[in-house]
């Protein structure tokens, strides 16, 4: 009999080390997006399924602990707008939710939609690439490319 609670005691050992192992990797691999998104990023572009792109020439996300800021430079009056927001990491994927409720404004809906064309304050992609001076986000069929600015 103890031979047999010596190897059940033994198995659950190793299955709760593989668990903690398994979350601290997990936990680690997020931490590193997050060290790796936390810089200033331009939105060059839309690539959409049928192979057609739209060029984003003046939208900047400032992504920083969990916050999250896009400035809007469009040569209009004001020339820039910035809209405040929130981000966090699951795995591969990216959920970004601007929190600021005048980008429901009328002036400032239209712009919105132009660069991000959401339909709702939040969105959740899938990260297909990060590197140190490239982005790449993906919903969908649609993707986001964005570089380091």
């Amino acid at each position: 009999m103890n031979v047999m609670n010596s190897h059940f005691t033994t198995n659950i050992v190793i299955g709760l080390l593989s668990c903690l192992l398994a979350t601290a990797a997990m936990t680690s691999c997020d931490k590193s997006t997050d060290h790796q998104l936390r810089q200033n990023w331009k939105f060059e572009r839309y690539e959409f399924a049928d192979g057609t792109t739209r060029d984003i020439d003046s939208v900047f996300i400032n992504f920083m602990k969990g916050s999250m800021s896009a400035i809007f430079a469009y040569g209009g009056h004001p020339d820039y707008i910035a809209l405040n927001g929130a981000y966090s990491l699951t795995g591969d994927s990216i959920e970004l939710q601007f929190s600021d409720e005048t980008i429901m404004h009328e002036v400032w809906q239209p712009l919105f939609d132009r660069y991000f064309g959401w339909g709702s304050l939040k969105h959740r992609f899938r990260i297909q690439s990060l590197t140190s001076s490239a982005l790449v986000l993906e919903r969908g069929d649609t993707t986001m490319y964005m570089t380091k600015h």
